[in-house]
This record gives structure tokens, sequence and C-alpha cells, in this order.
């Protein structure tokens, strides 16, 4: 398990970085957008980057505390190695999916790429209740 450990810090930290890597483009698009037009702010690409950002910074920080906190959790490695693709399939819906469906606009109609990203932080939240389910068990044997 201190792999699977080592492999969530690896995968969170490597989020911060992505994430801090953007962030100057975004603040340089903030400040020429406030210079020359507020408007843009407040606009469908702006608004989803700026989600982006701020959700691949927090998933990040997810999976380094999931790191920290697996040993405490009474679950198997098979159910932890499960859990660590929902918390990444989470973390992929809300970087990648979240820039790409950022660059390609709102649609009016079904919008495929919005259902996965449901589904992608379905499974994220579920991995984070089961992580929490594995706490309390540790917890309540105490």
């Amino acid at each position: 398990m201190p792999r699977l450990s080592v492999l969530n810090m690896l995968i969170g930290f490597s989020l911060i970085f992505f994430a801090a890597a953007g962030g100057p483009f975004l603040a340089f698009d903030a400040t020429d957008a406030f210079i020359h037009d507020p408007s843009i702010m407040d606009s469908w690409l702006f608004t989803l980057l700026t989600s982006a950002h701020g959700h691949t910074n927090l998933f990040g920080m997810l999976h380094v505390l999931f790191a920290f906190s697996m040993p405490y959790s009474l679950l198997n490695v098979r159910l932890k190695k499960l859990q660590t693709i929902g918390i990444g399939m989470g973390s992929f819906g809300m970087s990648v999916l979240m820039i790409l469906r950022a660059n390609l606009g709102p649609v009016a109609g079904y919008d495929l790429l919005g259902v996965f990203t449901g589904v992608c932080l379905s499974a994220a939240l579920a991995a984070i209740g089961l992580h929490c389910y594995g706490l309390a068990m540790k917890w309540l044997r105490l």
C-alpha cells in the first residue's frame, strides 16, 4: 500500500504543478481583459477556465490528503485502488474535461461531454464517500 500512497502523492503534486503552471496564463488574460474589455471576465470561457484552475488545485490536494490518510482506512487494498481511480476520474473531469468544455463553448442541447464530466465527478464522490466509511470504521474500533 505505500506504493499506492506514493502514486496518489505523485498525482496530487502533479495536478498542483499543472494548475500553478496554468495560473499565470489565466492571470495575464484577466489583466488584459480588465484593461481592455472587462466584459470578458464574465464570459463562459473565463468562468470555466477559472473553475478548472481552482478545481485542479482542489483535486491535487485531495489526492495528497487521500494518500496521507490511506493507512488509517480499514478498507482493503483493492478498494483503495478503486478509490484512487475514482478520485483520478474526478481530477480528469475537473481539469482536462473542464478546459475542453470551456473552449468548445456552451451547448443548447444534449451535452455528452457534460454527462461524461458528471460521471467522472460521481466516481470521485463515491470514492470520497467510501474513504469516509473506511476512516469511520477505524475510528469506531479505537
